[in-house]
């Protein structure tokens, strides 16, 4: 049985075999190669920060069983890669390339297929069935129905900064949950624990889309001042609503610049009014109390050396900044 290692993320993550070996074997997207090359390439850009923290999740936990850790997070990532173009179906956004040869419908069934196979992925077969792996796809097929509720709340359309936390909770914080509550299962870690891996999971999980909602307008390539981001795009997001439900003058100035087509609206003064209102010290306020909060969930269970290399993950995967 190979070990739970201290993460260092200068060596090879004992999870890539096993883990490449399920997502090459793939037998949903077997018959679409341009889905799949999509598929592959798509997570071989993002295994790395995810291995570390599970790896570390389950050292927190108490772990030691990796071959379980390989089924829980190979299925957990095929969830979290399918997540992507069914989001751009909801928001109305430009689909990847190879989803958008496939069409609406068809790469809806695909992406429901997809998760048929992960959970299969974790769950395993029949003669081989492990409990403690029945609970894991447990943990994650229930999160997957809350992202699902918050898929169709986002899809039913949002007003206020309040509504909009709400539905974070479920569409995005459900999926990281989904990841860290599942890791402490997998490690068959007390009731106590796992919670707190759970809640842990809900306030990274809402902190990684803040940060998304601020990099669609403050971006280092200023893609706001060139194309407008978010500003030029159908969906509400944290900054949009913020400046929109703010009690200033200048609220009302930017709601009707907001009411001009996609395509048509004057981003670079709504850019203006957003940095005049207070935004960007607003949302990376937010950012920074989610990250303390997520901590602060698990410091009981956690080592010192643990709690370091969760800050450390924090600051290099969310904020961009290298120790």
């Amino acid at each position: 049985m190979k070990s739970v290692r201290a993460i260092d993320s200068n060596t090879p993550s004992p999870l890539m075999k096993g883990f490449r070996t399920y997502i090459h074997g793939l037998t949903a997207i077997s018959d679409y190669p341009e889905v799949k090359r999509y598929f592959e390439t798509w997570l071989d850009h993002r295994e790395r920060p995810w291995m570390e923290l599970s790896e570390l999740c389950y050292r927190i936990a108490g772990g030691s069983n990796i071959e379980r850790l390989e089924r829980v997070f190979s299925g957990w990532m095929i969830l979290f890669a399918v997540s992507g173009p069914l989001d751009d179906y909801v928001d109305q956004d430009k689909t990847p390339d190879a989803w958008q040869k496939l069409g609406r419908d068809v790469g809806t069934f695909i992406a429901l297929s997809l998760i048929a196979e992960a959970l299969t992925i974790v769950l395993g077969s029949d003669e081989l069935f492990d409990v403690t792996l029945g609970k894991a796809a447990g943990v994650l097929a229930s999160h997957l129905k809350d992202a699902s509720l918050g898929q169709a709340q986002d899809a039913d359309g949002i007003s206020t900064l309040e509504d909009y936390e709400r539905m974070l909770e479920l569409k995005a914080a459900s999926l990281v949950a989904a990841l860290t509550e599942a890791v402490a299962v997998t490690a068959e870690a007390e009731l106590n624990l796992r919670l707190a891996m759970r809640n842990f999971g809900r306030e990274l999980g809402m902190a990684i889309q803040i940060v998304n909602d601020y990099l669609g307008i403050w971006r280092p390539d200023e893609i706001a001042k060139d194309s407008g981001g978010d500003l030029n795009e159908q969906k509400l997001t944290y900054p949009i609503l913020y400046a929109l439900n703010v009690d200033n003058p200048r609220s009302v100035e930017f709601r009707k610049l907001l009411e001009e087509s996609p395509g048509k609206r004057n981003c670079e003064q709504m850019l203006e009014i957003l940095n005049e209102l207070g935004a960007p010290e607003f949302i990376l306020s937010a950012i920074y109390v989610r990250r303390t909060r997520a901590i602060n969930q698990i410091e009981g269970w956690a080592s010192q050396e643990d709690i370091n290399q969760l800050e450390q993950w924090f600051d290099e995967h969310l904020l961009g900044k290298k120790a």
